[in-house]
């Protein structure tokens, strides 16, 4: 896959994953880009190149590192990493937002950074398909996902932070009683490895904790015969057994994720 490097052009630098675009319209779109919010963690803007509807996301630290460094980074590696990642998933034909391009501005020592990608339209969150489906289609969704993971897997991707909010549903006027397809996006983090059963159960509590915290805030309520039907799907795909293990860690998990919230609450309005 070519990367190009060190493309100048004002403020900015530019890399691109594959034949270069025309960097002035791209750095005119996401500065008078409409700005979407509620998605993702800093939103997302969204502008036009050459008649296409581009997302530009930018780049925020998670966690209580948000709250002192928030926006500003040494490097565009973890950028740059995420296109690579988002380029690998297309190319295995697992299906991923194509990214155009990541853009590193710089702001004295530091730099802010932004990822191009193609907008996915008629598309809306799992969090937000998840609240308007009768149990039948969630149940048929919930092993759906836990295919998705298991892709993930075999494809030696780890997602430390994969969850509702990051996978889009793809509607279509032909679905009728069928699935939409779904997309993935915001793989910031993610890495290519061989992965354990370890790393899988840590996937699968980070998707947990997600999913209380959103039953916490009233948004949807998933309920345990929908979470064992996925980790059980997961495990007839992969041979492990990981809900005995899974179980057993429950209680602690969950102290330290509310914990957790607690914390974050000090620094984050959300």
């Amino acid at each position: 896959m070519a990367i190009i490097k060190g493309i100048d052009s004002k403020d900015y630098r530019i890399y691109f994953k594959g034949e270069k675009e025309d960097i002035d319209k791209i750095i005119k779109g996401i500065e008078n880009a409409k700005f979407l919010s509620k998605k993702g963690r800093g939103g997302i803007k969204v502008f036009f190149l050459n008649q296409r509807k581009m997302a530009c996301r930018q780049y925020l630290h998670g966690g209580i590192l948000r709250g002192i460094t928030r926006d500003r980074f040494i490097s565009a590696k973890k950028a740059i990493n995420e296109m690579e990642i988002l380029t690998y998933l297309r190319a295995s034909n697992i299906s991923a937002v194509e990214p155009l391009c990541v853009i590193e501005k710089k702001i004295s020592l530091f730099k802010k950074l932004y990822l191009i990608t193609f907008f996915e339209d008629d598309t809306e969150n799992l969090l937000e398909y998840f609240t308007g489906i009768d149990r039948k289609k969630r149940l048929r969704m919930a092993k759906k996902v836990a295919e998705l993971f298991w892709s993930l897997e075999m494809a030696h991707i780890y997602h430390p932070d994969l969850h509702l909010d990051n996978i889009l549903v793809k509607h279509s006027i032909n679905e009728k009683d069928k699935l939409p397809p779904l997309i993935l996006l915001d793989f910031d983090g993610a890495r290519r490895k061989i992965i354990s059963k370890k790393d899988m159960e840590n996937m699968f509590w980070r998707l947990n904790r997600y999913t209380e915290k959103m039953e916490k805030k009233d948004y949807i309520k998933i309920d345990i015969k929908e979470k064992i039907l996925f980790l059980k799907t997961y495990e007839r795909l992969s041979g492990r057994n990981i809900i005995d293990n899974m179980r057993k860690k429950y209680k602690l998990r969950q102290f330290f994720s509310r914990t957790g919230w607690i914390i974050e609450s000090f620094f984050y309005k959300n």
